[in-house]
């Protein structure tokens, strides 16, 4: 079913597992002018703070309790919230943790409950349309990103909660057990990672439907040769609430009636990078020279060291152009990783292997991006198949990560940010007159489907004109 979002109203996550009749049921026999909005609005704090982040965004904590205070409950449901929460406490729902000094209570739901899978809701709380907002990591973001941000109206979008419920329950228990298992009472490890997955993918589906919308940019400065002043702006990757949404939500997201198609650059990573190649000053030292002898003597025999570099970067860049830069390396790595192989895919995304050319690009993808973001340490394997194949421009990548191994990352994130956000994005939104809707998510622009011609367009113009071609395009 079509979810939309209007004033008092929100989007709630409510554990499938609870009796709502029986506990509607009890609360007109117990509450004065008993409202089950509050009943659900209670679950759902519970079970939105259950999960969080720790540290970056890599790792999920799972907590059994969430802790809440008097403020939180009093400003969205009235000092009335102890009578519900009683409520639910003579039903043994839910539990409330002893009072401690200078913390709040802990509010976790009864083991039965625990762990249950979810149904999307929207439920009716007055006023709580008061608690949208939208955070900028600065000033500068909040003054160049307007023309992005300002699409993010909650009331503009719509999703089918269900169906996006359902494909992130088959995305995260394709492999895990549902219930999950449990050992000295505990949910095992793997089990219990599957299902905050579940849940935190949900939680930032419901925080984008209620309107609580995040947006940062790196800043840099530059001086004004006219003013002797600093000039500031932004640039690099641009994260928003949209981008950080999972593609299962983002795929039954619909904006003012229409559904959100994402057109894709294909390669994007190292299509960046071999440009990057052909613009950079590559400086053919004595020890470059020296340490590429050995690995370049079977064909430079007749080649200087500048002509074998130059047929490398062309090549690769064909490759990208062409979209078949991760295929050349599937076999190699499949034969460095050998049985491995069907094991990193399942951690890395969760999902069974089956063998075909689908897992095993995406799995060769996964593991060159990783490499060329990672530390020299990291990936041996995958710099092996690198350096075997272009031996001169893994040199010159290992070169830059000594300085910096987050240096590539950066020069890329820059670059793609300048291309994406500043040249197609705005550009877009400004000579259409905010008439196209624009979301972006780092290489990828999402807009309706009437608008993918001029979109597509817009985008081909740009890398044209920046380096004389272009990268292949999927629409999803």
């Amino acid at each position: 079913m079509i979810q939309t979002i209007r004033k008092n109203e929100m989007m709630a996550l409510l554990p499938s597992s609870v009796n709502y009749e029986h506990i509607e049921n009890s609360g007109k026999g117990k509450i004065e002018k008993f409202d089950m909005n509050i009943i659900k609005f209670i679950l759902h704090s519970i079970v939105l703070k259950s999960v969080a982040f720790k540290g970056g965004m890599e790792v999920i904590n799972y907590f059994d309790q969430s802790y809440l205070s008097r403020n939180y409950w009093v400003e969205t449901i009235g000092t009335d919230y102890l009578r519900y929460i009683e409520l639910l406490r003579d039903e043994k729902i839910i539990y409330r943790t002893p009072y401690q000094e200078k913390t709040c209570f802990g509010y976790g739901l009864v083991v039965p409950y625990r762990y249950s899978r979810i149904n999307v809701e929207v439920i009716q709380i007055k006023g709580v349309h008061k608690h949208q907002n939208k955070k900028f990591n600065s000033s500068y973001t909040k003054k160049y990103e307007k023309p992005l941000s300002d699409f993010f109206v909650n009331t503009d979008f719509a999703i089918d909660g269900d169906k996006a419920e359902n494909d992130l329950f088959e995305r995260y228990f394709g492999l895990a057990n549902y219930q999950l298992k449990k050992s000295h009472g505990k949910p095992i490890a793997s089990d219990l990672k599957s299902y905050s997955s579940y849940l935190m993918a949900l939680k930032k589906m419901v925080q984008f439907m209620n309107g609580e919308y995040m947006f940062s940019r790196s800043t840099a400065s530059l001086n004004n040769k006219k003013t002797g002043k600093k000039d500031y702006k932004t640039k690099g990757r641009l994260y928003t609430s949209f981008s950080f949404l999972n593609k299962e939500i983002r795929q039954n997201l619909i904006y003012k009636g229409g559904k959100l198609i994402e057109i894709d650059l294909k390669n994007c990573v190292p299509y960046l990078l071999s440009n990057l190649f052909s613009v950079t000053n590559i400086r053919m030292t004595s020890k470059r020279v020296s340490r590429l002898q050995f690995s370049l003597s079977i064909y430079m025999c007749s080649e200087d060291l500048k002509t074998c570099m130059d047929r490398e970067i062309v090549d690769f860049k064909n490759l990208c152009i062409e979209g078949t830069v991760y295929d050349i390396f599937i076999e190699p790595l499949k034969e460095k990783y050998a049985k491995k192989w069907s094991e990193m895919f399942i951690m890395y995304f969760d999902k069974r292997y089956v063998e075909s050319y689908k897992h095993d690009r995406a799995l060769a993808k996964q593991l060159f991006i990783m490499m060329l973001f990672g530390k020299i340490s990291q990936f041996t394997e995958v710099q092996q198949v690198f350096a075997e194949s272009f031996p001169i421009l893994w040199d010159v990548l290992t070169t830059k990560k000594k300085q910096s191994y987050k240096a590539v990352a950066k020069s890329l994130f820059d670059l793609e940010g300048s291309l994406m956000i500043d040249q197609v994005a705005k550009p877009l939104i400004k000579n259409h007159k905010r008439k196209i809707p624009v979301f972006s998510v780092h290489d990828c622009i999402a807009t309706t489907e009437e608008n993918i011609p001029v979109v597509t367009k817009q985008i081909e113009s740009v890398f044209y004109s920046s380096f004389g071609n272009v990268p292949r395009i999927s629409i999803d």
